[in-house]
């Protein structure tokens, strides 16, 4: 009988569209994303490919994400016993392996994030525990830890802790009715600022600046937090620019032109932010915004993911844009979608194209 033992891979094709963190940037050049049982790293200038070959194909992933040093890669496993592993982006080898601390009954981590600095992971388990754990990835410890939704006004779900850009000891959790500023000292946590947000069913947050937050909603708003005051609220669908420095109920605050062919009832599904601006989608659109000042922002770009055609039931739910990544030069926007396919244009081109390209 003929042996394959010698076989190796060369070539990986798909793109498993299930898992959160999905697309993800490692240089200006090579793109990490998940493909069966692997994680391939595909330079798609030299159209070359490596690959992680994870231990345990039949376990299932549901979160994938980068450290901001680019060198750590964590993935998120559902399961009895739900853990995070992180592997080194050079060696290609696992390194460690993150678990509960106490006996639960919860099956995943809904959420994962390092700090800006790349020494912490914060991690938000699933159901019914809605727990938010700290830990020191390097040492493999939790060091602190604390409720993530804020029972009996909100009892969960939980969709997304994000982590402020320079200071490690401050997040923001967000989930239907959840808003959560939190910051610890001493192991403690406590939450400060904007909390009202019982009437806000927001979807995604990221953090703009040090000070400033942006969340996504469920019905079609963007809601923008500073210094822990809410600073304004936009319909994603039809925003053009807004200042603010302008109270919103003031003339000036923001301008709207409805030019996008979308319902004012969809869903913001992912936002994303960069040095020079912030990104968003709605349905398979990405929406690119400009920073023109320190208060100012004005709509750049609006890119729409053609992508395949699909019988109407299926069609919305297959062309939503669910994951954005943005490269470390700030200059390309990576998609995904249920389509299996991953989508690259340019972050600020002075002139955006109709529809994205695939890389």
């Amino acid at each position: 009988m003929a042996s394959f033992q010698g076989l190796q891979p060369r070539v990986f094709w798909g793109l498993t569209t299930s898992i959160k963190g999905n697309i993800h940037f490692v240089t200006d050049l090579d793109v990490l994303y998940p493909a069966g049982g692997a994680l391939i790293f595909h330079n798609y200038v030299q159209q070359t490919q490596a690959h992680i070959k994870l231990p345990e194909p039949q376990k299932v992933l549901n979160i994938i994400i980068v450290s901001p040093n680019k060198r750590i890669i964590a993935i998120a496993e559902e399961g009895d016993k739900p853990c995070i592993s992180l592997y080194d982006v050079k060696s290609m080898k696992r390194k460690k392996i993150l678990g509960l601390p106490y006996e639960s009954t919860a099956k995943e981590f809904v959420s994962i994030a390092f700090t800006f600095d790349s020494r912490y992971l914060v991690a938000i388990v699933g159901e019914p525990d809605w727990m938010m754990l700290y830990y020191n990835w390097e040492k493999g410890k939790v060091e602190s830890q604390t409720r993530a939704n804020n029972p009996p006004a909100n009892p969960g779900p939980v969709y997304q802790v994000a982590t402020n850009p320079t200071d490690s000891a401050i997040v923001a959790i967000v989930g239907p009715g959840l808003f959560r500023l939190m910051s610890v000292s001493d192991t403690v946590w406590r939450q400060y600022g904007f909390q009202k947000a019982d009437k806000l069913p927001i979807r995604c947050v990221c953090w703009m600046t040090s000070d400033r937050v942006l969340a996504g909603t469920d019905d079609n708003r963007l809601i923008v937090i500073e210094y822990g005051d809410l600073r304004g609220r936009y319909r994603a669908s039809d925003i053009s620019e807004f200042d603010l420095q302008i109270p919103e109920d003031q003339p000036g605050s923001s301008y709207s032109a409805s030019t996008l062919q979308i319902d004012r009832d969809k869903e913001v599904t992912c936002v994303i932010a960069f040095s020079n601006g912030f990104a968003y989608t709605i349905d398979n659109y990405i929406v690119v915004f400009e920073k023109e000042t320190k208060y100012r922002y004005k709509r750049k770009n609006v890119y729409r993911i053609r992508g395949m055609e699909f019988k109407d039931e299926i069609a919305e739910e297959m062309r939503t844009i669910r994951n954005l990544a943005v490269n470390p030069a700030q200059d390309r926007i990576l998609a995904t979608s249920k389509q299996s396919q991953i989508f690259s244009a340019n972050l600020l081109a002075s002139e955006a194209p109709i529809s994205g390209e695939v890389v």
